[in-house]
């Protein structure tokens, strides 16, 4: 059982965000296992728990504070494990990075849990890092997830025209980003307002 913060550091308005652990490995397989999820973040094959222990000890664990932070998604006063969201490739110097995140519990998904932890994350990339951007890339045919970043205010800044291949196709990858001055613009509070 994880110790619950009554305040946690990184946190959002529904949810809060804490340090992944080697445990949390079984996120990430099941999630290359689900169809659906694995269609929409870009899984290429089924990977088992070995393997994505392996992964998030070399990749997420290693790396944490130095070019990534990856955090596991909880509802505020649970551990309950809702997904995963993580910056990565930071590049101090110019201040810049990329995030992905996703939700696996498949409940839980469509209740503003992902926004609310997207929010979160930007508060720290920028709050708290001095982060001046942070990107993403995303599949042309994840529709949901485009509108929803539109609306958290990342603007789309180009295509990569037919890089994937997925399903016997070729698609387009979307690249898009949120400057500091887009991020302080929003109005909405910000992490360490919440009490």
């Amino acid at each position: 059982m994880t110790h619950i913060p009554d305040n946690p550091a990184v946190r959002g308005a529904k949810v809060w965000l804490r340090p992944i652990t080697v445990d949390d490995a079984d996120l990430w397989s099941e999630g290359s296992q689900d169809k659906n999820l694995a269609h929409l973040m870009g899984f290429h094959m089924p990977e088992s728990l070995d393997f994505s222990k392996k992964q998030f000890d070399d990749e997420f664990i290693k790396t944490y504070g130095k070019n990534s932070y990856t955090f596991v998604i909880c509802p505020l006063g649970s551990d309950e494990r809702l997904g995963l969201i993580g910056l990565h490739s930071i590049y101090a110097r110019n201040g810049t990075g990329e995030f992905f995140v996703f939700i696996s519990d498949s409940a839980a998904r469509g209740k503003g849990y992902g926004s609310d932890a997207v929010n979160a994350l930007l508060d720290f990339a920028f709050g708290e890092l001095s982060m001046a951007r942070v990107s993403l890339h995303v599949k042309s045919f994840n529709e949901r997830a485009i509108k929803l970043y539109q609306a958290l205010g990342f603007v789309h800044e180009g295509t990569l025209r037919r890089i994937l291949w997925h399903r016997g196709q070729r698609h387009d990858m979307h690249i898009m980003a949120i400057l500091r001055e887009e991020w302080e613009a929003l109005s909405r509070p910000k992490a360490w307002q919440y009490d």
